[in-house]
């Protein structure tokens, strides 16, 4: 199942590796990298299955100082890892909660200047 199944793109999403740090409630942190990135969420792939519902802290690095926020797993779906033999991998999708209005707009302009990068490398702003 991909993560457009499980909404309507309200928001542009931007597919940079961004590094992210999931702290889940036991402490256990789980450093990342976003596949794709939202101002609404994240999907990221980690070698832990969560469960949808769990609530976990993030630090996102967008820059040097980190978004700091909360998420809440939606969605999991487990494969086969393409570079690690025999290992299972968990793509998931995260909603933000308890973010600030200010980190949302950053991640926002994020993936418009993604999106804008794209385009041009493309083409697509030719005359």
């Amino acid at each position: 199942m991909q993560w457009q199944d499980h909404e309507q793109r309200r928001f542009i999403r931007t597919e940079f590796p961004y590094t992210i740090i999931l702290t889940l409630s036991d402490d256990e942190e789980i450093s990342t990298y976003t596949e794709n990135i939202s101002a609404t969420g994240v999907k990221v792939t980690i070698r832990k299955e969560l469960p949808p519902q769990t609530r976990l802290s993030m630090q996102i690095y967008l820059s040097q100082e980190p978004i700091l926020c909360k998420g809440k797993i939606i969605w999991t779906k487990g494969r086969q890892s393409e570079c690690l033999e025999d290992t299972v991998v968990y793509d998931a999708g995260i909603e933000f909660f308890n973010i600030k209005e200010k980190d949302t707009f950053s991640i926002n302009q994020c993936a418009e200047k993604s999106l804008r990068k794209d385009q041009d490398s493309k083409g697509g702003n030719q005359e």
